[in-house]
């Protein structure tokens, strides 16, 4: 009998992985996102061993910084890791701890929907919207096995890396690939897009299981020797709407996550139409400059303090 229950449960398990991998094999050839992913990955590959920068969070940060211009004052290989934020926090989270070595840094610019709402934290795949009914689905992925992520995770390496061709020869992500650098960032983001769409952006309060996983993050960074700092999100002023005073959540952010390392303000990241390409995250190449330069400053001052020997100037 026990035998039996053996062979089912390993049956199951293989079912379980060849689902996975079926989707995720579908998520790569359809998402024209995968061949960013695959970009970036293997980027950070290459980098394995060498003192880094990595940006993480949705599109606001894939527009929002010039890692060119921080790899210079840095002195150090930055990559902008950043692709959609329908992927979820949690994933990206998981996904870069694969890639960090002692002395890295990593900037967080996640967006506001990323800390307050479960498609922000989870992603918005099916697999994830199915597996989070269980009421037990939280704990299962703030444990330490992580089963399911680290599957997600290690399949989509996997198939992206012997898709390439196939990424590659498909003409939206051909475009996609041609729009952005070799950093990551987004470079097609010249003044103001005709498609335009004005996003509502809201500033709530971010939900409890925002702060655990960021905590869970900081403990892995923290043991590793990996210094993180968090930057709220450039956001186009008009498209704000405030349910919670800015300073309160820099003082939750703060107050929650010692680890981190808090860059900038609410307020300080509302700019006016003039720096947005096509919506109300995804600044233009003016946006871009000003905001990395604003980040920067106050990067600068912190490496500064820290006596940081990488520290350019």
């Amino acid at each position: 009998m026990k035998k039996f229950l053996l062979k089912c449960t390993l049956f199951a398990t293989g079912i379980g992985t060849l689902f996975i991998i079926l989707l995720i094999y579908k998520v790569s050839t359809e998402n024209p996102f995968s061949v960013l992913f695959h970009l970036k990955n293997r980027q950070l590959v290459q980098l394995s061993n060498e003192p880094k920068m990595i940006i993480i969070g949705g599109s606001n940060a894939r527009y929002g910084f010039d890692s060119r211009f921080l790899e210079k004052k840095l002195g150090r290989p930055v990559i902008n890791a950043a692709i959609t934020y329908h992927q979820g926090l949690a994933y990206y989270l998981e996904w870069s701890k694969k890639h960090l070595k002692a002395g890295d840094y990593v900037l967080l610019s996640p967006e506001y929907t990323l800390s307050s709402s479960r498609e922000g934290l989870f992603g918005t795949h099916k697999l994830i919207d199915v597996a989070y009914q269980n009421k037990d689905f939280r704990n299962f992925l703030l444990s330490d096995s992580r089963i399911l992520f680290n599957q997600l995770i290690q399949t989509h390496s996997i198939v992206n890396q012997s898709m390439e061709s196939l990424l590659t020869n498909d003409p939206e992500k051909k475009e996609l690939l041609a729009s952005h650098n070799l950093h990551g960032d987004a470079i097609n983001c010249i003044g103001k897009s005709k498609n335009f769409v004005p996003t509502k952006i809201t500033i709530q309060k971010p939900d409890q299981q925002y702060f655990e996983l960021l905590n869970e993050y900081a403990a892995f960074c923290r043991s590793k020797g990996v210094k993180v700092f968090i930057s709220f999100p450039p956001a186009r002023k008009k498209s704000v709407t405030m349910e919670i005073a800015p300073s309160a959540v820099v003082a939750q952010t703060k107050q929650k996550v010692s680890d981190f390392t808090v860059l900038n303000t609410p307020e300080s990241a509302l700019y006016p139409d003039r720096y947005f390409f096509d919506s109300s995250y995804h600044l233009n190449q003016d946006g871009k400059q000003l905001h990395t330069q604003q980040v920067y400053t106050n990067l600068q001052q912190i490496l500064s303090k820290q006596n940081d020997p990488l520290l350019i100037d």
